[in-house]
């Protein structure tokens, strides 16, 4: 034997000081990187965890985790704390596990035989060579702009984005999405592809990037949404926005209910939603240029405030003031080195020279980017509260919806007019 099995009855708290046997299938935590560590462990063996998951994190440096891997070994199971307790509930996560340096791994079914995994692995390998130049500093928060890889990001660094209130710049979005998709999509039409066959490429393209993400809930609604989109502009049929985003929202929460009560479902269609009605609620012309590049950003920044605060205030306890203001100067410069990254790993295939000069642009731009970033945390306004406050903002964007709805009575505009 291994080690000692504790009985069904005795539960997940007797686990904390039992040495015990578990069995299960590797799934990823996140976006695919072979030289992760961390993961989850659906449960096979023991009985009393079967289909639950467990957090997992890998010491053992002669192996690495894969999805698909069916794999046996002995260790400590421990619970969370309770800050994050809920949270790991709410996502069927019952504990953490740790293999050591020294733990011996069974493998009984090895994940890295599956073509998914193979492709997955090539295209971690070359995305990480094509930016190696890039300092680590630089390198990671690029990732975390194109990839959401936030995990890795210096402390620093993160409080910097906490504190000017823009930390939803470092977790995948719809403007990352759309950014990403919107930057291909250009280049394939920039040589005259095919209406439908870019149709084709894109929508396998947003399928390869939500596999690579792990289909996190904000790319996968914003992978949704634009897939629909794309393909009702082909049969030139009129999309309501707000129909597509609730019909999107509700599949997801069929598909896993707990999603309901994560931050990163309520944030990602609030703010989604402020924008899509932004167009109902604001008159402002696109001919003044003024109003169009500081006016109507500003206000949509607002909106995304507003609907997003209860919820900020509900979860984190804090806001910082000055996001809407921030949101105007960093989301097109984050935007702008999104499209730059993109860019830069096509043209590497073909010119890897052509590519480091692209390389060194994204260095002074990011450095430019961090040292303004620096000035915004340093202004400090961050506001902090308990979840009673933000139960009572959530009139605020109440009223701000009862006003489109009276409003939306009016006939819609083709949304597809101006693609």
């Amino acid at each position: 034997m291994l080690g000692n099995l504790i009985s069904q009855r005795q539960g997940i708290e007797k686990a904390e000081t039992s040495n015990i046997i578990v069995q299960g299938i590797v799934e990823r935590d996140g976006t695919f990187n072979i030289n992760n560590n961390k993961a989850y462990l659906r449960v096979i063996y023991p009985e009393y965890l079967r289909n639950k998951r467990i957090k997992i994190r890998n010491f053992n440096r002669y192996y690495k985790l894969f999805p698909g891997d069916e794999i046996s070994f002995k260790g400590f199971l421990s619970g969370f704390n309770e800050h994050v307790k809920k949270y790991y509930e709410n996502q069927g996560i019952v504990g953490k596990i740790t293999i050591r340096n020294d733990t011996p791994v069974h493998i009984l079914k090895c994940g890295n035989t599956l073509l998914s995994n193979k492709i997955l692995m090539v295209f971690d390998i070359y995305r990480k060579q094509v930016f190696s130049l890039l300092p680590e500093r630089y390198n990671k928060m690029l990732m975390s702009f194109i990839f959401g890889e936030r995990a890795e990001l210096p402390r620093k660094t993160v409080d910097m984005f906490k504190n000017s209130g823009i930390s939803h710049l470092l977790a995948l979005s719809g403007l990352h999405m759309a950014v990403i998709i919107g930057t291909l999509f250009f280049l394939m039409k920039l040589i005259n592809l095919n209406r439908k066959y870019i149709t084709i490429l894109t929508i396998l393209i947003i399928i390869f990037y939500l596999t690579f993400v792990n289909f996190r809930v904000s790319a996968l609604r914003a992978g949704i949404m634009l897939s629909v989109v794309m393909l009702s502009y082909n049969v030139k049929r009129l999309v309501s926005p707000t129909n597509l985003l609730f019909a999107v929202a509700f599949v997801l929460i069929l598909l896993s209910p707990e999603q309901l009560t994560t931050p990163g479902f309520l944030l990602s269609f609030s703010a989604t939603f402020a924008i899509i009605i932004s167009n109902d609620i604001i008159n402002i012309s696109k001919n003044n240029y003024f109003q169009r590049n500081i006016i109507y950003p500003f206000i949509i920044s607002l909106l995304i405030s507003i609907f997003t605060l209860p919820i900020l205030f509900y979860f984190f306890k804090n806001v910082s003031l000055i996001t809407p203001v921030a949101n105007i100067i960093f989301i097109p410069m984050t935007a702008f080195l999104i499209t730059l990254g993109i860019v830069t790993m096509i043209l590497y295939i073909f010119s890897p020279v052509l590519g480091g000069y692209f390389i060194s642009v994204i260095y002074f731009i990011e450095k430019f980017y961090l040292d303004l970033l620096g000035y915004f945390s340093r202004v400090n306004f961050m506001v902090t509260t308990d979840k009673k406050l933000g139960i009572v903002l959530l009139i605020v964007p109440s009223v701000v919806l009862f006003y489109f709805v009276i409003k939306n009575k009016k006939p819609k505009k083709d949304i597809l007019a101006n693609i």
